[in-house]
């Protein structure tokens, strides 16, 4: 069911080349050519959280592609 979230944990995820700085903001897409919008990343019972700045509309099973300004970093499935 999709809906506005203001955070989501991520499953299946790859990073390149290393894990993401906790705390730190990045910009997340989770659709194709969507504009990128500011998440944090935490760390929450060994799983990765994302939290927008703005809540998102999102629906599990969504890819979600973290970058680093214009360098993707890796991604995840959303729970």
């Amino acid at each position: 069911m999709t809906a506005e979230r203001k955070e989501v944990i991520l499953e299946n995820i790859n990073w390149i080349p290393d894990d993401p700085k906790k705390g730190k903001t990045y910009q997340v897409r989770i659709r194709y050519r969507q504009i990128p919008h500011e998440c944090t990343v935490m760390y929450k019972d060994e799983k990765i959280l994302l939290v927008f700045e703005t809540p998102q509309t999102v629906d599990a099973g969504q890819s979600a592609v973290l970058y680093d300004g214009e360098t993707c970093i890796g991604g995840g499935v959303i729970q």
